[in-house]
């Protein structure tokens, strides 16, 4: 015959010790969740950053075509940014030379125009799918590209 009292012992110690495994469980889960969201939110910014850096060198190329061929030459491109991302072109004083990225109100990178070495005339926001039409012409006497909308 067995003996039932020993069972019930360990039956009892292990529900005892139930709430204390709980607990340790929780806090491990509290502890790691912050850090797994904070790293899964730092990758989705820089699949964001690498689309949008795409982007902005197909603007920069075009930038290239159309100041090679001289005043007045005229090119449209495609643009397509994912859903919370703007790109901002032109600006005032030094950010009339380069291309910011942001990302849900954020900004995350700066692209400067250095070759050739030519700023935009005026500020121009985009985001979504945008047909850009970019333009050469002079302002002040001054080599500028011109960014509108299509």
């Amino acid at each position: 015959m067995q003996d039932h009292r020993n069972s019930l012992i360990h039956d009892r110690k292990a529900v005892m010790s139930m709430p204390i495994k709980l607990l340790i469980i929780m806090v491990i889960l509290s502890l790691s969740i912050p850090i797994v969201y904070s790293a899964m939110e730092f990758n989705q910014e820089s699949m964001m950053d690498v689309r949008m850096d795409k982007e902005c060198d197909k603007i920069i190329g075009c930038v290239r075509e159309i100041y090679y061929s001289g005043t007045g030459s005229i090119r449209t491109i495609d643009t397509e940014l994912p859903q919370g991302c703007e790109l901002v072109i032109g600006g005032n004083d030094g950010d009339a030379y380069c291309i910011r990225s942001y990302y849900e109100g954020k900004e995350i990178s700066k692209t400067y125009m250095d070759e050739p070495l030519v700023k935009f005339s005026e500020e121009i926001r985009i985001s979504g799918h945008t047909k850009l039409r970019m333009m050469t012409g002079l302002v002040d006497n001054e080599y500028v590209i011109k960014v509108s909308i299509a």
